[in-house]
């Protein structure tokens, strides 16, 4: 089955209670006081308020340098939008290295963080985005090209609007996607996909926990891989496809689309109609994966060689 592709360079509100895990703050900073903001050399930046956002396009903070560290310090930025299907951003930074962004709630924007580059996506590299909550975003959680990049210890929940949902969108070589918590993607009408890596090769998506991709009729991605090669994913939590669970044949559990030479291993998949899928001219092995309440536990792939 192909399915309609998100463009990798198309950057196509929530205000909950946040618990924090224990963070060191980061007090020998630069300071951002005011919104939008943009950070143009290197050095460690930090907030050191909450910010309510009101801006009508563009991003409440640009990181235009390499070897920077951003420390929200256990502060928000809350979008209150100014219109409708506003495209505006939380934090994005365009081909540039060695940046972290840690440690904060970014609410209801279009895109929580975006790491942006162009083909073939090798400048954006080595960057880190940690221990963020991005909530009640409308299109995208955390939206991540380029090389070397590593997504960790964030929690994305209830991104969805009027547009496809995807709570963690990955695109280019080399990339890790590790112990994230990806909560209630997506919307009753759009395609939703809780992790998706576009035209990727050699990512690994590793250890997160997925539950709640919520749309009905129009596509429930768990994990998705499109146009990707020699990626692993290895001992996720992949739980409830959305209000029709497994009766749903719109619902994957983990789906490669146009993707060849990768591997399943060691995942837990619940509730979806498709546990592992793998379309027609893809390739995928799988091994030691769990398929609870799918109708079709898995399609399309081979079984791994083990030695």
């Amino acid at each position: 089955m192909m399915l309609r592709a998100i463009g990798a360079t198309t950057v196509v509100s929530f205000l909950g209670a946040l618990s924090f895990p224990a963070a060191a703050e980061t007090t020998i900073c630069t300071s951002i006081t005011s919104i939008p903001w943009t950070i143009s050399a290197p050095g460690v930046y930090c907030l050191n308020s909450d910010f309510n956002v009101t801006l009508p396009s563009g991003a409440a903070i640009s990181i235009d340098s390499s070897n920077v560290t951003l420390d929200l310090n256990r502060h928000s930025l809350n979008y209150l939008p100014t219109a409708a299907g506003a495209y505006v951003s939380g934090i994005t930074l365009t081909q540039q290295k060695n940046v972290v962004i840690k440690n904060g709630s970014i609410q209801g924007f279009y895109i929580a963080i975006g790491l942006f580059d162009s083909l073939p996506y090798t400048t954006t590299q080595g960057n880190v985005i940690e221990d963020i909550a991005a909530e009640g975003g409308t299109s995208f959680g955390l939206y991540v090209e380029g090389q070397g990049n590593l997504v960790s210890g964030n929690r994305v929940a209830r991104t969805g609007g009027p547009w496809s949902a995807v709570g963690i969108l990955v695109v280019g070589p080399d990339n890790v996607v590790r112990n994230n918590e990806v909560i209630a993607t997506g919307s009753p009408t759009q395609p939703a996909f809780a992790i998706y890596g576009y035209g990727c090769t050699g990512l690994i998506v590793d250890e997160n926990r997925i539950s709640g991709v919520m749309s009905q009729g129009s596509g429930s991605f768990g994990i998705y891989f499109f146009g990707s090669s020699h990626g692993i994913v290895h001992n996720n939590s992949v739980d409830r496809a959305d209000a029709s669970g497994a009766t749903s044949p719109w619902s994957y559990g983990i789906a490669f689309d146009s993707s060849t030479d990768n591997a399943a291993v060691g995942n837990r998949i619940t509730a979806f109609y498709w546990g592992i899928y793998a379309s027609s001219g893809s390739s995928a092995q799988t091994s030691g994966n769990i398929v609870i309440g799918g109708s079709v536990p898995v399609a399309g792939t081979t079984t791994a060689t083990t030695y």
